[in-house]
């Protein structure tokens, strides 16, 4: 990192420079505590909002931006981050139309669902389930149709485990509504 640092610093070129910063963050994002994700959403955002140098680099800063900002809002719940999570993923689903990118907008639907999820979750009302269902089964469907298994796989892997959290979630309102419901 220390040798990308000083190439880097010796020139002037935006694409290096994004790429050690992009470098930068990859390493706090790894980090498992949130002072360095703060730290490494900042620096994507600085990116993200400089025009674009590679798409590349921008679609890696988006989606690293995205997950980033899904562990914050699953910390916090705060419905400003679900508006940067609309925001970047509205991007991505520009550059994925514009590139005919179907890898791009299966990720886009992920995340995308994932972030109903937590919204879900958080505000402990029900989401819009046949929203949340249809996103899944075009990310599914445009997946499998592209032969994109290892990402079909691991979409279906991510709504199984939301499923059952789901389910614990529901189990949880009903008990607790029936101990109400007998005190």
């Amino acid at each position: 990192m220390k040798q990308l640092e000083e190439v880097a610093s010796t020139t002037d070129n935006r694409i290096v420079r994004q790429n050690c910063q992009l470098s930068e963050t990859l390493i706090l994002k790894s980090k498992g505590r949130p002072k360095y994700w703060t730290q490494a959403i900042d620096i994507l955002e600085k990116i993200v909002s400089e025009p674009i140098a590679t798409y590349n680099t921008t679609l890696v800063a988006l989606i690293n931006l995205c997950e980033l900002l899904l562990n914050e809002f699953s910390i916090s719940g705060d419905e400003e981050v679900l508006n940067d999570l609309q925001t970047h993923t509205s991007r991505l689903l520009d550059i994925a139309q514009k590139q005919n990118s179907y890898t791009l907008r299966v990720e886009v639907y992920h995340i995308r669902i994932i972030t109903l999820w937590l919204q879900a979750q958080h505000t402990k009302l029900d989401i819009n389930i046949q929203n949340a269902c249809r996103l899944l089964q075009e990310a599914r469907d445009l997946a499998d149709s592209h032969g994109l298994i290892k990402l079909s796989s691991k979409i279906t892997t991510q709504n199984d485990k939301m499923l059952d959290q789901l389910e614990n979630w529901d189990e949880f309102i009903r008990k607790y509504y029936d101990f109400i419901k007998s005190s």
